[in-house]
C-alpha cells in the first residue's frame, strides 16, 4: 500500500500521473494486480494523515510469532538474520534492536508487550551480549519507525490498542474462558481470546470444560482418568487403544501438564 515501497523510477512515474489519492491508488492497484480494495469510510471532518507516522506504536501492545531462521547469527551483530512468519512472510535485518524486538517478542508470544516494556527488554538482552552497547533515545525511534514498516508490509508484527485478556503460563488452578468451555463440551473447534478457530485433541476438549478455576492439578487428572474408566475419554499410545486401568492414570498425568501448556499456548487460559 505505501508508494515508497515500489521502485524509485515507478515512484516518479506514479507521483506525474496521478491528480490526487484515489487514482494512485488506483494505478498502484493495477501495478500490483490487485482486484480487491476495502476501503474505510469516515465522516469528512476527520483529519487524514497520510504519511506514516510511527508514534502511535508507542502507545500500542505488540506481538509476533515470528520465528528465527537463522540462530547462529548474533544477534547484538550487525549481521543479516533472518525471521519467518507462520504465514511464510520472511523479513531480514541486521539492526540489533529490531533483531532483539522479534526474538523478545516470540519468547512473549501469544502475549502482547508495550512498546516501553519491549525496548526495556531489548537493552536488557544486547547489553548483557555487549555491555559496551549504548542504545540511547535515537534508538527507540528508530525502532518504531522499523516496527511500523513490519507492521504495514507484512504480517510480521501484530498491534492492539489493549493489553490481551489472557495467560501463557500455566497456574495451580487452571481457568479457560467461559465461552471457550462451553464450546468444548460441543465439539473439538473452540474460539480462543485471539479471536482465533482452535482444534482440540481428545484429552484438550475433555479437560477444557474442567478448567474454571476449581481444580487443582492432580483433581484434573483424577477427573480425566475417571472419564477414562467411563468410557468417555479413550486413551490412545501409537496405534493401541489402552483400557488398563493401572497405566492410565500415570499416562494421564503426563498428557494433562501437557495438555495445559498447550492451551495456554493457544490463548485460551485466563487464570
Amino acid at each position: 500500500m505505501m508508494i515508497s515501497n515500489l521502485p524509485e523510477n515507478v515512484d516518479k512515474a506514479l507521483r506525474v500521473l496521478a491528480i490526487d489519492q484515489i487514482q494512485l491508488e488506483q494505478y498502484m492497484d493495477f501495478l500490483r494486480n490487485r482486484t480487491f480494495r476495502e476501503t474505510l469510510l469516515c465522516h469528512a471532518g476527520v483529519p487524514l494523515t497520510r504519511s506514516l507516522d510511527a508514534d502511535p506504536i508507542r502507545r500500542l501492545w505488540i506481538a509476533s510469532q515470528a520465528e528465527l531462521i537463522t540462530p547462529s547469527v548474533p544477534i547484538h551483530t550487525e549481521e543479516h538474520a533472518s525471521f519467518r512468519t507462520s504465514g511464510g512472510y520472511t523479513l531480514n535485518t541486521s539492526m540489533p534492536q529490531m533483531k532483539a524486538a522479534f526474538v523478545c517478542l516470540r519468547e512473549a508470544w501469544p502475549q502482547a508487550l508495550g512498546f516501553d516494556p519491549l525496548f526495556a527488554l531489548i537493552r536488557e538482552r544486547l547489553q548483557a551480549a555487549n555491555p559496551e552497547l549504548i542504545i540511547g533515545a535515537e534508538n527507540i525511534s528508530v525502532l518504531a519507525v522499523r516496527l511500523m514498516n513490519a507492521y504495514v508490509g507484512s504480517d510480521m508484527i501484530e498491534l492492539a490498542p489493549v493489553p490481551t485478556t489472557f495467560m501463557s503460563f500455566v497456574t495451580s488452578h487452571p481457568t479457560a474462558c467461559a465461552y471457550a468451555r462451553n464450546l468444548a463440551i460441543i465439539g473439538p473447534k473452540v474460539v480462543n481470546r485471539r479471536h482465533e478457530i482452535v482444534w482440540l485433541n481428545p484429552v484438550q476438549q475433555a479437560l477444557l470444560p474442567l478448567l474454571n478455576g476449581t481444580r487443582t492439578h492432580n483433581e484434573l487428572a483424577a477427573e480425566l482418568a475417571l472419564l477414562a474408566e467411563k468410557d468417555r475419554l479413550m486413551i490412545r499410545q501409537g496405534e493401541s487403544t489402552l483400557g488398563d486401568a493401572e497405566s492410565i492414570p500415570g499416562i494421564l498425568a503426563n498428557a494433562l501438564e501437557l495438555s495445559l501448556q498447550e492451551l495456554a499456548a493457544c490463548a485460551l487460559l485466563i487464570g
